[in-house]
């Protein structure tokens, strides 16, 4: 009885005091410490910040769709949920792109193109496209007609 009488003391004082929840991956963010286990705060292009999950620099993409996203200063990679230029856009830079996109330049013009992985046996691309080698150094790729 004592045990459950502290247990329910204990809820009463944080419930009066308040407690900061520990964010998922998607809520705002102001850093890393306000996200939980496996997720960063990462911030996005247009401003506003928010948790994202952690992935090995050598996924191109998550689990979730998102392309695995290395970060400017470092450190390990996210994946990031994606920003709000739509596949066949013009873009300017890596964070602009909706979920799954990366902005390349083709020759002809830059845009957001949906990320694959050249050693992906079923990539993600749509009829008509392949995965295309974005380097020559890794596996990192965009669907594009061949």
């Amino acid at each position: 009885m004592n045990k459950l009488l502290m247990i329910t003391a204990c809820c009463l004082c944080l419930g009066m005091v308040g407690c900061a929840s520990i964010g998922e991956a998607g809520d705002p963010c102001t850093n890393d410490s306000d996200c939980g286990e496996g997720t960063d705060c990462f911030n996005r292009a247009g401003g506003d910040s928010i948790c994202m999950t952690l992935c090995a620099a050598d996924d191109r993409l998550c689990e979730g769709g998102e392309v695995c996203l290395e970060r400017s200063g470092g450190g390990t990679p996210v994946c990031y949920a994606g920003g709000t230029v739509e596949l066949g856009a013009t873009c300017t830079g890596g964070t602009e792109c909706v979920r799954g996109g990366v902005c390349i330049n083709s020759g002809t013009e830059t845009s957001c193109f949906q990320a694959c992985s050249t050693d992906d046996a079923d990539p993600p691309c749509g009829a008509g496209e392949t995965c295309q080698a974005s380097s020559t150094t890794s596996t990192d790729g965009y669907c594009a007609a061949p």
